[in-house]
């Protein structure tokens, strides 16, 4: 075990001074959430909670940066985790941040890319929470975060990814939010700068690597599993068993603006308002406009279409029978390897009346010329391709319903066989 080193207790800060200057680090983190925009008033009292971090510097408690140094080590476990159970989804924001930054030269190693950014902000994390390796561990978090900081900066002045996906789907801030919530942590590493090597070691230097390599393996074996079959939590809108419709809508409003031919008064009214029978009101007023508002809160965006252009969504999603979901955002990009065990529950749920739908991006060129390639006796519907990749992350996916409900979702690794089948719709 190393020695403990640490300051002696007339050196350091007054105990009160300690637990202002916690409540003022931990305040701005709870005021990051009452916060969205711009705050020259938030920026100063970070200048000044950096400031009195800056005078104090080596009469800080060690308690006080052990307290910090474990907090940020938890923050990092946390946002790691959420993303590393979505390491697709991550993928995904990676894409948004090469495409913004004119860097798609780099998209084919977008999801290594994701992948290695997780596993970092894991292990590293897991370091900083066990104070493990921490002459090593406090540089290396140190320079991350002055990475994240800057590029948080820019989107939050310029708005180029408009959610940075830092908690993946778990926990969504506005992007001057992001940057706060880095200059929190910044404000938290500098208070462990001042402790640096005085910090008690809890670990010899042979455990330190074990621990190191056990994080490490971890962090890609979560990672793995989840992108070969599914999130093990998932934080997106199509979670199993939440109900995807709305029980008491409220009725939607359609609105027209007619516009006085002689005076030019603008009037607005309900469409079963117009006096179509008044032919001397019809000559005296001229279309403008037409509006929707509809107040409901839908638990998803997915649009459904037909092969026509109409819109089918609420049909389909709010069909109390049992029925069958596949989604392949798109076909051309679809996995083969395990069509056989998809035609086969497609053939089970045709033998049971079950009614299977095909979700996917692709133009009905392509879905025409599929469905004849495959034989499959399904329901064709196009959607966008985004809101399809947040449906459920394979490509195929097949996802289980009734009466709008979400009963279960399956990878294309491993597709439910007909015993299971028959267990989720009994």
């Amino acid at each position: 075990m190393a020695k403990f080193k640490t300051t002696p207790a007339h050196n350091t800060i007054s105990p009160l001074k300690s637990a202002i200057l916690t409540l003022s680090i931990i305040g701005t983190a709870v005021a990051i959430f009452f916060i969205e925009g711009f705050s020259i008033i938030f920026l100063a009292a970070y200048l000044l909670i950096f400031i009195c971090i800056l005078l104090c510097n080596n009469k800080i408690p060690t308690s006080l940066s052990a307290f910090f140094r474990s907090l940020v080590g938890a923050l990092f476990i946390f946002s790691g985790f959420v993303k590393g159970v979505d390491p697709r989804g991550f993928d995904y924001k990676i894409i948004d941040y090469l495409e913004a930054y004119n860097m798609m030269w780099l998209e084919p190693l977008s999801l290594i890319l994701a992948m290695l950014a997780i596993a970092a902000e894991l292990i590293i994390g897991c370091m900083m929470f066990f104070n493990v390796k921490q002459k090593l561990v406090i540089p290396l978090s140190t320079l991350m975060m002055a990475g994240f900081t800057i590029l948080t900066l820019i989107d939050a002045t310029k708005n180029m990814v408009p959610d940075c996906g830092c908690f993946g789907e778990a926990v969504k801030m506005s992007n001057w939010q992001t940057f706060y919530k880095n200059l929190t942590i910044d404000l938290c590493l500098l208070t462990v700068w001042f402790s640096y090597g005085r910090l008690r070691q809890l670990f010899r230097p042979a455990a330190e690597f074990i621990l190191i390599v056990i994080f490490t393996t971890l962090t890609f074996v979560l990672q793995i599993y989840c992108l070969t079959y599914l999130p093990i939590i998932d934080f997106r809108d199509w979670k199993e068993g939440k109900k995807m419709t709305i029980d008491n809508p409220l009725p939607i409003e359609y609105w027209v603006d007619y516009k006085h031919n002689t005076t030019g008064e603008i009037t607005s009214m309900k469409v079963e308002d117009i006096p179509y029978n008044d032919s001397v009101w019809l000559s005296q007023w001229s279309f403008v406009d037409q509006r929707i508002i509809d107040n409901n809160i839908y638990p998803h965006n997915v649009m459904l279409f037909d092969e026509n252009g109409g819109n089918v969504t609420a049909d389909v999603i709010s069909n109390p029978e049992s029925h069958l979901i596949i989604v392949s955002y798109l076909l051309d990009e679809m996995k083969m390897k395990n069509f056989e065990e998809l035609q086969d529950i497609i053939s089970y749920c045709n033998e049971k009346d079950i009614t299977v739908e095909f979700f996917t991006a692709s133009d009905f060129d392509d879905i025409y010329q599929f469905a004849d390639s495959t034989a499959i006796d399904a329901y064709f519907y196009n959607a966008d391709d985004i809101e399809l990749k947040a449906m459920i992350r394979s490509n195929p996916g097949v996802i289980a319903m009734k009466d709008g409900v979400v009963l279960k979702k399956w990878s294309h690794n491993n597709l439910p066989d007909r015993i299971k089948l028959e267990e989720t719709f009994k």
